[in-house]
Formats: structure tokens, C-alpha cells, sequence
């Protein structure tokens, strides 16, 4: 149980780390109206498609400013997306 504490502390240590070097992360995320605008990119798990379109689909009923673009590609993709950049978040149903 201390290596699996020790190992998830690691990787979410990396991701944060990643995500915050992330040079097409816009440094405003409101508009000049003061609504939220931007974009989140979310690839990962087929298991877990369903909800993160669900959700999306809420969010955007919120925020109608905020693209959402949603990929499954599995859980090994979305971290490999995530530390390249290339996704804001990772649905992957691993601990």
C-alpha cells in the first residue's frame, strides 16, 4: 500500500507538473464579459466515454464559451496525450 501511495503521488506530481508547462494553455481563461472561454481537450478510456460526454454536454450548457473535444483512445493514450501536451485531462479508470 506505501509503494501504490508512493506511485500515486509520483504521477499526479507529473501530470500537474506537465500540465502546467503546457505552452497552448491560454493564460485567460474569462472573456472581456467575464464569462469562461476556452478549450479542454480529454482523451483516455473507452470505459469512460460515456460520462465525459455526459458531462461535457452539461458544461457547455453552462459555459457555452468552453469547447470540449473528448477522444477515446484508451488510458495508455490519454496519459501519453497529457504528458505531450496534447490533452488537458486523462479519464482512465487505473489507479
Amino acid at each position: 500500500m506505501k509503494r501504490f501511495n508512493t506511485l500515486l503521488i509520483l504521477c499526479v506530481s507529473v501530470f500537474l507538473l506537465m500540465s502546467s508547462c503546457n505552452p497552448n494553455r491560454s493564460s485567460s481563461t474569462r472573456g472581456d464579459d467575464g464569462n469562461l472561454k476556452g478549450k479542454i481537450t480529454i482523451s483516455g478510456a473507452f470505459a469512460l466515454y460515456p460520462m465525459a460526454v455526459k458531462w461535457a454536454e452539461e458544461f457547455e450548457k453552462i459555459h457555452p464559451h468552453v469547447k470540449i473535444n473528448i477522444s477515446a483512445g484508451g488510458a495508455g493514450k490519454g496519459m501519453a496525450d497529457a504528458l505531450s501536451g496534447m490533452s488537458t485531462w486523462v479519464c482512465s479508470p487505473k489507479r
